[in-house]
């Protein structure tokens, strides 16, 4: 598994899928970078600038995406979100 990771990563064999054009968050540095994901086996291969050959592509031009960091056993009407604005 971790050789075929490397080689999709490398552009050496397809992704099983390819997210393209994601503004992709860096919840370490706080950055917001446009990217392509791709996935192999249910795993993620690369992130970067690169468009790899993929079996399956989803445009997600201007789409926000993030690493699953969010909590979601949290109830949605909890006090931390009755001020959020996602627009920001």
């Amino acid at each position: 598994m971790r050789a075929h990771l490397l080689a999709v990563a490398r552009g050496g064999a397809p992704a099983d899928r390819l997210i393209h054009g994601a503004r992709v968050i860096n919840v370490y540095s706080g950055e917001i970078l446009d990217s392509n994901v791709a996935i192999s086996g249910g795993r993620i291969a690369y992130v970067g600038p690169r468009r790899l050959a993929a079996r399956d592509v989803l445009d997600a031009t201007g789409l926000y995406l993030t690493p699953g960091w969010i909590e979601l056993s949290v109830p949605v009407e909890n006090w931390l979100f009755r001020n959020f604005d996602a627009s920001a």
